[in-house]
């Protein structure tokens, strides 16, 4: 595989899986010139799923979560209306 030519194939297609380990350059270079498959580990998904769970008990409270239910940087002081929440995902 040569990621610099653009008009050869690749003799395997790329794959990363997001997980348990950080990914680096040398693990994206193939991906900027070739179809990519990209899965996330069962842990990794684990931890996505545990996250989003913290983050709907803490705003079930109705406390201000910084950029979650509020603005960002000059408007962290303005709470986004529980309605209004899905569009700002």
């Amino acid at each position: 595989m040569n990621p610099s030519n653009s008009n050869s194939s690749p003799s395997v297609a790329a794959r990363i899986v997001l997980g348990d380990t950080r990914l680096t350059f040398d693990q994206l270079d193939p991906t900027l010139h070739w179809p990519l498959t990209v899965e996330i580990s069962g842990d990794a998904l684990a931890r996505v799923r545990a996250s989003r769970s913290a983050v709907e008990q803490h705003l079930a409270t109705d406390k201000a979560i910084y950029g979650v239910n509020t603005g960002f940087g000059k408007l962290c002081n303005v709470r986004i209306r529980r309605t209004s929440l899905p569009s700002f995902k």
